[in-house]
């Protein structure tokens, strides 16, 4: 419906609308509606090709920094024992999954995830420690060999951060480094305690320095995703 006015009468009336203005403001109406979702979906399938973009970046990024990380602890272990710990099928525990998804892979190189790895390469060495050290006493091979490890430890991850450079600029990589590293030395200290208590030892609070990094950093035991 339309509203007109009477040239004589001056006044409004009503007539209705030709079936032509009807149609073309629908069709206006329609097309500004399809723009609108137009737009609409390109900007959403941007964000996603932003979002999938980061997440390869930060994934890539991550992969290659704990590989480093485990790259440079595992070879100065094997320098200090001058001996491989693993045969070549426990080795392949520092590699992912094949076909994993993004998921798996941010869960396999947590923190959590690669210390375990770390930790369980380097503790393969003490049966051979102990062998090469028969007259030392329970205690000192214990204290001596994680010791040893712990130094290696502290000297691959130097290393690695050495060749990785700077990496403040990829999302979380540097933070999951220092929190890798912190759970490696927290269970390093760990194995030493577990081999007090078998032997009926008290720790040392002067070789046992885990007490003092669990009070002064306080993240031993959190994980960080970088993707958020």
């Amino acid at each position: 419906m339309i509203l007109l006015i009477d040239p004589v009468s001056n006044q409004f009336t009503v007539k209705a609308a030709s079936a032509q203005l009807i149609q073309e403001s629908s069709k206006k109406t329609a097309e500004k509606t399809s723009e609108s979702r137009s737009t609409d979906s390109l900007v959403k399938k941007s964000d996603a090709v932003s979002i999938s973009f980061n997440l390869q970046g930060d994934l890539s990024a991550l992969q290659q920094s704990v590989a480093e990380v485990q790259s440079q602890v595992k070879g100065q272990l094997e320098r200090y024992f001058g001996l491989t710990g693993q045969d070549p099928e426990q080795a392949s525990e520092f590699d992912p999954p094949e076909n994993a998804s993004a998921k798996q892979l941010m869960d396999f190189f947590s923190p959590s995830n690669t210390a375990s790895r770390i930790v369980s390469f380097a503790t393969g060495f003490f049966d051979a420690y102990q062998k090469n050290h028969g007259d030392a006493s329970s205690k000192e091979n214990v204290d001596g060999f994680t010791n040893l490890v712990s130094k290696a430890i502290d000297e691959g991850f130097a290393q690695a951060k050495d060749i990785l450079g700077d990496t403040s600029g990829q999302g979380e990589v540097a933070k999951n480094i220092e929190r890798t590293y912190a759970q490696v030395k927290q269970r390093i200290e760990e194995f030493r305690r577990e081999h007090y208590n078998q032997l009926g030892l008290e720790p040392d609070p002067r070789t046992d320095p885990a007490a003092v990094d669990g009070a002064t950093t306080g993240t031993e035991g959190q994980d960080i995703n970088p993707i958020g």
